[in-house]
């Protein structure tokens, strides 16, 4: 497969993954709109922490992607934060930046609620931080948007270059 097709593959999962970070967010505000109804049982925040945890893992995806594509090299111990950490650096003939500092500290957030989320056995959701949490979700999102944007129009116009 040539370098063109390669970078015409990726982009293809990026915008699929990108899609369905949509539909997560979509099932989150349906969550939320539940809970600040007045919904409160520990369910209702179990279902909103869990649309929480499916929008981090799909981003957490995005970022393996781009990252086995270009670096393919990841510290075992420590994998799930220097994966976001790359995510902010521009490797200078290699790949654009995808992420800036703040949106990743952002994403740094909904990574350890997911680890939370996965450990809380024998305990309950503590509901006003969630309600912190979920209130920064939603621009966090947006802001992935325009990442994601950004990125793939930086790797469509490096395709471009290669048939140049």
């Amino acid at each position: 497969m040539n370098d063109r097709m390669r970078i015409e593959t990726l982009l293809a999962e990026l915008d699929a993954d990108a899609a369905g970070l949509d539909e997560l967010a979509e099932t989150n505000a349906r969550a939320a709109r539940r809970v600040r109804s007045g919904a409160g049982d520990d369910l209702d925040w179990a279902a909103l922490g869990y649309t929480i945890h499916n929008i981090y893992n799909a981003l957490e995806s995005y970022f393996l992607r781009v990252s086995k594509f270009f670096e393919n090299d990841l510290p075992a111990a420590t994998w799930h934060r220097e994966l976001v950490d790359r995510m902010t650096l521009e490797i200078d003939g290699v790949r654009p930046r995808l992420l800036d500092r703040t949106l990743a500290r952002e994403i740094h957030e909904l990574r350890a609620f997911r680890h939370v989320f996965r450990n809380i056995y024998g305990s309950r959701l503590d509901p006003e931080r969630m309600r912190i949490l979920q209130a920064r979700v939603p621009a966090s999102i947006t802001a992935f948007r325009a990442a994601h944007a950004e990125f793939t129009g930086a790797l469509r116009d490096l395709a471009d270059l290669i048939d140049s």
